[in-house]
């Protein structure tokens, strides 16, 4: 009798055992993944930036209503005057002429450190744009979303006031 209930005992144990430690590598594999913020709605929203054929765009960063970015182009022409803005509805296009984007206005912030630039093909900058409250509230809370688009308005030796879209982005306040 007592060997039956020793067999009984063992059998228990084994049971344990093997549960026991697949429940334990579970239980840690979720941890560390909840310690990833995999389970979190607001982490499928990341920072990026895609830029359109010819335009590089990285690092876009906004913190305290100023927006960080670097930019560039490889258009294979050189840009000269060069003024970048960002525009919260993307509708607004080159419905503008150069001298008309000296002034931010409620709904585009524009980049007051390289206004006027020249910015040769195959090189980049960053842009600090800062500025327009309505656009982007330096007291959001981290992880407020922005989206919009980036736009350059410049010269070129063949033409002058040239347009073009460089890249859409989508942001968090951190």
């Amino acid at each position: 009798m007592y060997a039956k209930i020793q067999l009984k005992a063992q059998s228990a144990m084994e049971y344990l055992m093997t549960y026991g430690w697949a429940i334990l590598i579970i239980s840690v594999v979720l941890a560390s993944l909840f310690s990833l913020g995999v389970f979190n709605a607001g982490s499928a929203l990341s920072t990026t930036c895609l830029p359109l054929s010819g335009y590089t765009c990285t690092s876009p960063l906004l913190h305290s209503g100023t927006l960080y970015i670097t930019v560039g182009q490889a258009t294979g022409i050189a840009w000269t005057n060069t003024v970048y803005y960002y525009d919260p509805v993307g509708t607004t296009g080159c419905s503008f002429s150069l001298n008309a984007v000296a002034t931010p206005t409620s709904t585009t912030i524009f980049n007051s450190v390289w206004n006027g630039i020249t910015l040769y093909s195959g090189f980049t900058n960053t842009l600090v744009m800062a500025g327009a409250n309505a656009v982007f509230s330096p007291t959001a809370s981290s992880g407020t979303s922005y989206s919009g688009t980036v736009w350059a308005s410049y010269n070129a030796a063949s033409a002058s006031a040239l347009c073009a879209q460089v890249a859409t982005i989508s942001l968090k306040a951190v």
